[in-house]
């Protein structure tokens, strides 16, 4: 899951929604990319509370 830091229609991404995450997304990848074209660096979900 590639997660953007920001859009022409949403705005600047905020990650605070990353505090919880459904268990069906455990298995995913999350990799936030400041912008398209960039590179992208995947998260740290160490502490994270899955529910």
């Amino acid at each position: 899951m590639i997660l953007y830091g920001g859009s022409g229609d949403f705005g600047r991404a905020d990650l605070a929604f990353l505090n919880r995450i459904p268990r069906e997304l455990r298995d995913y990848a999350f990799i936030y990319q400041p912008s398209l074209g960039l590179p992208g660096n995947e998260l740290d979900l160490t502490d994270v509370e899955w529910f």
